[in-house]
């Protein structure tokens, strides 16, 4: 599971959880994660691995 936060000046605008299917060792696999809507402006997106 994969959790990104979209912020504004610090502030959260969106936080989204992506969940992947089981990956083997060694394997690269990808993913597209969609952010907030494009009226809302976002200055940083931070992603980070929640659980293996």
């Amino acid at each position: 599971m994969i959790d990104c936060r979209f912020t504004n000046a610090g502030k959260l605008v969106e936080e989204t959880r992506v969940l992947l299917p089981g990956i083997g060792a060694g394997v690269r696999g990808g993913l597209t994660i969609y952010g907030p809507k494009p009226t809302l402006y976002v200055d940083r997106a931070a992603c980070r691995v929640v659980s293996p």
